[in-house]
């Protein structure tokens, strides 16, 4: 059976307070895992948490690479034992730029070990090589999204689950047709809900949507679900339970750390 976990929820960075621990506090990271094949979209802090297969194929599907996206990447124990089986890709560049964007960032003076050399087992691949590696009962598509240094919205299907990302997407109405058409018949679409409305009149251009037009979306677009996730660090569970009126249509639900969706 095809099950989807959230293993981080947050955007921009990490939190660790009691105020939100209801939620969550780690940054953004996803698995959607089959008896076949496990990817994990994005790699945050929540990736720490997450527990990689050692006997099927492992994909890490980066959207882009900003710090909370990739910050656990190396943290997670299970990445350094029988790690053969694990793929690094994105469609937003090559595998050459993907291995570049990530040395950087675990490297030189930034980092106590060269990237490279802790990952040696680990495989970059190209977008357009998963399915060669995944197999045939798993679709993996993609779709650029509106975020500053590109970023890109993911859509993987299996035989009982479809679930779309577009997390790290700065909505805006010409949108609206090509999203509808690629989240259509998903059981589950994540949103990013990192502002409210009011909030992104001090943000344009940061590469967010908000709340509100997560909810608004999810009342158009042929979907089962609508998760919102990449919440504000700075907002508490007090103050994302508070919003619950404004889903009035009943469709949408705050994503939540270590939850599991199931069609």
């Amino acid at each position: 059976m095809t099950h989807f976990t959230f293993w981080g929820v947050r955007g921009s960075i990490p939190i660790a307070k009691a105020s939100h621990l209801h939620f969550g506090g780690n940054t953004i990271c996803s698995e959607f895992s089959t008896d076949k094949v496990q990817i994990f979209l994005d790699a945050g802090s929540g990736f720490i948490n997450a527990n990689v297969s050692r006997d099927k194929p492992v994909i890490i599907l980066f959207s882009h690479f900003h710090h909370d996206h990739i910050q656990g990447l190396l943290f997670n124990k299970d990445l350094f034992s029988g790690t053969e089986n694990v793929f690094l890709s994105t469609s937003l560049c090559s595998k050459t730029d993907l291995l570049e964007a990530l040395d950087r960032y675990y490297g030189g003076r930034l980092f106590p070990e060269t990237f490279d050399k802790i990952t040696q087992a680990i495989n970059f691949l190209e977008f357009s090589e998963i399915q060669s590696v995944i197999g045939d009962e798993i679709e993996v598509l993609s779709l650029a999204l509106h975020h500053p240094g590109g970023c890109s919205g993911y859509r993987i299907n299996s035989s009982d689950l479809s679930v779309t990302n577009l997390v790290d997407n700065e909505y805006f109405g010409g949108q609206k047709r090509a999203l509808c058409d690629f989240v259509e018949d998903s059981d589950l679409v994540l949103w990013d809900a990192m502002y409210t409305e009011k909030e992104l009149k001090e943000k344009i251009g940061w590469g967010h949507s908000t709340i509100e037009q997560g909810v608004r979306f999810s009342e158009v677009a042929n979907i089962g679900g609508l998760a919102l996730t990449h919440h504000c660090p700075t907002r508490t569970d007090e103050q994302l339970l508070a919003m619950e009126r404004l889903n009035e249509q009943g469709n949408c639900f705050w994503a939540k750390e270590c939850s599991i969706f199931n069609n």
